[in-house]
């Protein structure tokens, strides 16, 4: 599974960096599916001795701090347009 998740964001960003504004919003999604996923695992975790909840949920605001900085960002979208331009 891992490695299903690894060729598809490799592609995704890939068709990110040529412009196309679908795969930032790919990117944005499993990004906050991942970031939802290490949250459900924090929640998991709480109540276990020794437990990496802590961790889990930090991941998971920073999977969702990435995603939103990517979809709302203009600079990102600044970007994705000169892209666009310089690769059509």
């Amino acid at each position: 599974v891992l490695a299903i998740q690894l060729v598809l964001m490799a592609l995704l960003t890939l068709q990110m960096f040529r412009g196309a504004p679908w795969a930032r919003y790919g990117v944005a999604a499993l990004t906050v599916l991942w970031g939802l996923g290490n949250l459900y695992n924090a929640g998991r975790l709480f109540s276990t001795e020794g437990s990496s909840w802590p961790i889990n949920t930090g991941l998971s605001l920073v999977y969702l701090w990435c995603a939103f900085i990517l979809v709302f960002s203009p600079s990102v979208a600044s970007f994705m347009r000169d892209q666009r331009v310089k690769n059509h």
